[in-house]
């Protein structure tokens, strides 16, 4: 495997809507998230550097809040997204996996 030097946001837009669409064929449309709300928030930079131990006690965060401020930005067209708004997408999309994994595991 080639070493990747960059990454086309494109290709991710793509690898997610590919994602999403085969849940909704699965009719998995609204996931709830209740149950969810509360998350360990690991920051991007401390994630990506595994030669160090993370700050303890990890910081908590709020998927409520992530779609609250997702909801602010798509309802603002004059709102740039910011890096941080990826790590709300992310915490998000983990979240989903989580609830997805737990409503299988009980079927």
């Amino acid at each position: 495997m080639s070493q990747l030097e960059s990454l086309n946001l494109l290709f991710l837009a793509n690898a997610l809507n590919r994602v999403i669409e085969d849940h909704k064929r699965r009719g998995e449309h609204d996931i709830d998230l209740n149950a969810l709300d509360y998350y360990h928030a690991l920051p991007a930079d401390q994630a990506i550097n595994v030669y160090e131990e993370p700050a303890m006690p990890l910081p908590i965060g709020s998927t409520h809040d992530d779609i609250s401020e997702l909801q602010k930005l798509i309802s603002d067209p004059d709102r740039l997204a910011i890096p941080h708004d990826l790590e709300r997408l992310a915490n998000l999309m983990r979240a989903v996996a989580a609830a997805l994994d737990a409503a299988r595991s009980s079927d």
